[in-house]
């Protein structure tokens, strides 16, 4: 009988050890699987939010880029008399000349354009009188609105009216007015770079304007 029983134990010690090693590696076995499996998917998952993120940081700065150009290209809205077929009002990109706005409204056969400087850029606010054969334009209609860097004084962004705003290159009423609102608000400008903050005024239109300004 204690034969039996010593056959037994050894018999047991050779292989339920075995199968229960051998259960234990499947057990590892499947948690390795299921663990990577989670862990594919997890970073499967990471990357796809951060490829969202990205997209979506890409997309807003090109409509970014895309909102400044807008603004930096601006409009200039002009007045168009004299010797023309259609004068009136027009609105022009923003570095259009004087031949532009002539040939917008259309010249007479009269019209004298050696008169006019047809290079000149336009002005926010010009008025432009083409002249007949015999006529002398009037020096006011055809300049351009005074400009601080023809002058040589500074504008000070923090005490201009909306006129003097509008002097500035690339400055118009809708801009002029921004500026006006933003210092009111914000209790005036520390400095001449803050002018960016202000709606519609990006680093092209500063560039422009930043050696004719002071606070």
């Amino acid at each position: 009988m204690l034969e039996f029983f010593a056959r037994l134990r050894e018999w047991i010690e050779d292989h339920v050890s075995w199968k229960i090693i051998g259960l234990a590696l499947v057990i590892v076995a499947v948690v390795a699987f299921c663990g990577g499996n989670l862990y594919q998917e997890w970073r499967a998952e990471g990357e796809g939010l951060t490829l969202v993120k990205e997209e979506a940081v890409a997309s807003e700065e090109s409509a970014a880029s895309a909102s400044e150009e807008t603004a930096a290209s601006g409009e200039v809205v002009v007045h168009v008399a004299g010797a023309v077929s259609a004068p009136g009002v027009y609105t022009l990109p923003a570095d259009s000349r004087v031949d532009d706005a002539v040939r917008a409204a259309g010249a007479t056969a009269d019209a004298d354009l050696s008169q006019l400087n047809l290079a000149q850029k336009l002005a926010d606010g010009q008025k432009i009188t083409v002249p007949a054969a015999g006529e002398t334009p009037a020096p006011a209609d055809n300049a351009a609105p005074s400009d601080s860097s023809q002058s040589g004084a500074l504008i000070n962004i923090n005490t201009a009216t909306q006129e003097e705003l509008e002097t500035l290159p690339s400055i118009g009423e809708v801009r002029a007015q921004a500026i006006i609102a933003y210092r009111e608000e914000h209790g005036g400008f520390r400095t001449t770079d803050e002018l960016m903050e202000v709606s519609g005024i990006g680093e092209k239109i500063f560039a422009d304007i930043s050696p004719h300004i002071t606070v």
